[in-house]
């Protein structure tokens, strides 16, 4: 078996080691616009046990949670080359970020964007950045890339095959895994019946279903609040209240953190206290399938396990 030897870069590539336990990497699908992603993002900077690597968001203009249709793009991850779809507007977002958390000197995060955003354009001319990634041209690009800042006489630290391989992480069949974040959402999916089915079948298949009853606000929460009243419970469970255009989490956390929105600009703010966050969740149910009707979030067992807490 081929090994990753460093828990703590998503571009490692598998090398011939038995020093330590293998390390995988862990493709993440979610749902939502922003607010799941920049949780993700701002995990970046926690040491992990294994990478995470985030893939394209499943959703659509409804809101309506498709289970369904998370569980068939990661069939699609096992069954195609480079499943994971990418583009060279993410790309170059996660080299400009990790180059940033390094303390890239003189360049900041926002410069070495614009600078990779000129290569681009100068070395593929009819490629638009919401394309998505063909790897040879993006090859192109890092190799300019590296070659701007050798000249600029800054400490690289990584060669162009690292970098593609970070930039655009390929799914390795039978070594890595898939997890699914996904919301119970009651007013998306109603029938208790369905959505447990579909959990069901996508933990069958192999895949990590991490369930958040009613949606990730109350994960959110729970990174700032523990005790919940009576009453509290019976709203989160319906989801939204009649004639309020928030759910019920939602507005919850509105009143504990006056500064959350659907950009959460401040997710910093709650990964720090992931922590806590993995304890309080311990007053609810944990068990993806007891979730389907039961408060909680399974995404307290999943962390704890794969980040350096």
């Amino acid at each position: 078996m081929r090994y990753r030897s460093d828990k703590y870069r998503p571009n490692q590539r598998p090398v011939e080691s038995k020093k330590e336990d293998p390390i995988f990497k862990y493709f993440i699908i979610f749902e939502g616009e922003k607010t799941e992603s920049s949780y993700l993002e701002a995990l970046r900077g926690v040491s992990k046990k294994h990478p995470f690597v985030m893939v394209e968001k499943i959703g659509n203009e409804k809101g309506l949670t498709l289970l369904n249709q998370m569980i068939a793009l990661a069939d699609d991850m096992l069954k195609k080359d480079n499943a994971n779809k990418c583009t060279y507007q993410r790309a170059y977002s996660n080299i400009a970020k990790e180059f940033q958390s390094k303390g890239l000197k003189p360049l900041t995060e926002q410069g070495l964007m614009k600078k990779i955003s000129s290569i681009h354009r100068n070395t593929l001319k009819d490629v638009s950045f919401g394309d998505e990634i063909q790897k040879d041209k993006l090859k192109q690009v890092l190799e300019e890339l590296v070659n701007y800042l050798d000249s600029s006489l800054l400490s690289l630290g990584n060669e162009v095959d690292d970098l593609l391989n970070f930039s655009y992480p390929e799914f390795s069949k039978g070594f890595d895994k898939i997890a699914i974040i996904v919301d119970r959402d009651r007013q998306g999916t109603p029938d208790d019946e369905k959505f447990k089915k579909d959990v069901l079948s996508g933990i069958e298949k192999g895949y990590r279903i991490l369930v958040t009853n009613p949606c990730f606000e109350f994960w959110l929460l729970l990174h700032i609040k523990k005790d919940f009243s009576k009453q509290d419970k019976t709203n989160l469970k319906k989801g939204k209240l009649p004639n309020h255009n928030e759910n019920v989490a939602y507005e919850l956390l509105k009143q504990y953190d006056s500064r959350y929105s659907k950009d959460f600009k401040n997710a910093a703010d709650y990964v720090r206290k992931t922590k806590q966050a993995c304890e309080n969740v311990k007053s609810f149910s944990e068990n993806p399938i007891e979730l389907v009707d039961h408060l909680g979030s399974s995404l307290g067992q999943f962390l704890k396990e794969n980040l350096d807490l």
